[in-house]
């Protein structure tokens, strides 16, 4: 340990009697004032660069958004338009949310506008997992100024995130001066009603591509009257074919005369050089313009040299107020507003009664009933349905009617006819 110590002793005198060389003060000052200019100039470079940096970020602060989160889970709710619309960056991202008092939100991601319509992506989610999302069911509604468009959409549940992500389609396109829009969000829950709105300001300037528009001015004659395809509309979304079934002064009349019919199950096909686009929806509706139709399509490729539109079916419901007593063991025949009903049979069977009607192929009765002994029997099954030739070469349905009652005086009821017409024909071709 002495030795140690000694040893230490001795380095210390040893460092103590050494002495810079001339000149080394001058020196060293030299250097430090080179390194105090080189550390300050870089410093002054990073800091520009951090502000760069700072303004790009700030300027594409949405596009990072829509890359980095706000349509993640929306893959199988999505075409393949509106996946690649998504994939250049398309839409408007909204990122707003409301929270309801049983902890489950509903966000509203991005929104896609065109000439056709809205889309909104939105999410239902409980981020505690107290709630099952799966069954959470929130109904909503799109507002505007003088805007109140149906919808149409699809959605479906994430079970690893307990979330639901929903794709909803307008109907309409709002108006120039809608400058705003709101969601009306209804949530059942248990035997509790909750009613939440969200609004967002609409930018137009990041609306989806241009919508062109054309007319067509197609007139198809069809249960005698006359049916107008008016436009084409035309966006990177969907392609959009409108017209009327009936106009404002033939419904005035249907309704005085108290001869008012309805239109149901509007099919018609669209196809862009041979391929037919797929069919995203129909709606029809009667207002003060009379009965109009829409038919919503996929969109149609850009590069497309022509098209052309198939009008496949149409169903016309028309209400009537029909009754007449049945002959057992006979035949009836009746008239229902110039349409055949025969009444071929009539059977009790177990306690019900059985009855085979025949009409043409494209008529359907459902509001059809028994007034048995003076009871009503609303229709309860229908059997043995055969297609097949009468007398006149016409193709004829016969079918079994089941009644669950029986009795010795019988009396048919007729409230409703639906007219069904396979039309599968062209109505309009054009070409670029």
């Amino acid at each position: 340990m002495e030795r140690i110590r000694e040893a230490l002793e001795d380095k210390k005198n040893e460092y103590g009697d050494l002495k810079a060389p001339s000149g080394f003060e001058d020196s060293i000052r030299e250097k430090l004032k080179e390194s105090r200019y080189k550390s300050k100039r870089f410093s002054i470079l990073r800091i520009a660069s951090i502000l760069v940096m700072i303004v790009v970020i700030s300027y594409n602060s949405s596009t990072l958004a829509f890359y980095g989160r706000t349509l993640m889970g929306y893959e199988n709710v999505m075409n393949d338009t509106l996946m690649g619309l998504s994939q250049l960056g398309e839409g408007q991202v909204i990122d707003k949310e409301v929270i309801f008092p049983d902890g489950v939100r509903l966000r509203l991601d991005m929104i896609m506008l065109d000439g056709n319509g809205v889309v909104i992506f939105y999410s239902i989610y409980d981020p505690t997992n107290k709630v099952d999302v799966e069954n959470v069911n929130i109904s909503t509604s799109i507002k505007g100024l003088f805007y109140n468009p149906g919808y149409g959409g699809h959605g479906e549940y994430i079970q690893d995130e307990n979330t639901q992500k929903w794709v909803i389609i307008s109907s309409d396109s709002p108006n120039f001066f809608n400058q705003k829009l709101t969601i009306g969000l209804n949530y059942h829950n248990n035997s509790t009603y909750y009613y939440e709105e969200l609004s967002f300001k609409l930018d137009r300037s990041q609306a989806v591509g241009r919508t062109i528009k054309f007319n067509v001015n197609k007139n198809i004659e069809l249960f005698g009257r006359n049916i107008l395809i008016d436009k084409i509309s035309a966006s990177s979304v969907s392609t959009i074919l409108r017209g009327s079934l009936q106009n404002i002064g033939s419904l005035a009349v249907d309704i005085f005369k108290g001869d008012r019919v309805f239109y149901d199950e509007l099919e018609m096909s669209l196809f862009a050089d041979g391929v037919e686009i797929d069919r995203l929806g129909a709606g029809i509706s009667t207002n003060l313009k009379g009965t109009n139709f829409s038919v919503r399509f996929d969109a149609i490729p850009e590069d497309t040299k022509e098209i052309w539109v198939v009008l496949n079916s149409l169903n016309l419901r028309k209400i009537i107020d029909f009754e007449e007593k049945l002959e057992l063991g006979e035949v009836n025949i009746f008239n229902l507003d110039d349409q055949e009903l025969i009444i071929e049979e009539i059977k009790q069977i177990d306690g019900q009664t059985h009855i085979i009607i025949q009409t043409k192929e494209n008529i359907r009765i459902p509001g059809l009933s028994l007034i048995i002994d003076g009871k009503n029997f609303n229709l309860e099954d229908t059997i043995r349905t055969e297609l097949f030739i009468d007398s006149q070469g016409e193709l004829v349905k016969r079918r079994t009617l089941i009644f669950n009652g029986i009795g010795n005086e019988y009396r048919l009821r007729v409230k409703e006819l639906i007219f069904e017409s396979i039309y599968e024909k062209e109505v309009y071709r054009k070409k670029n």
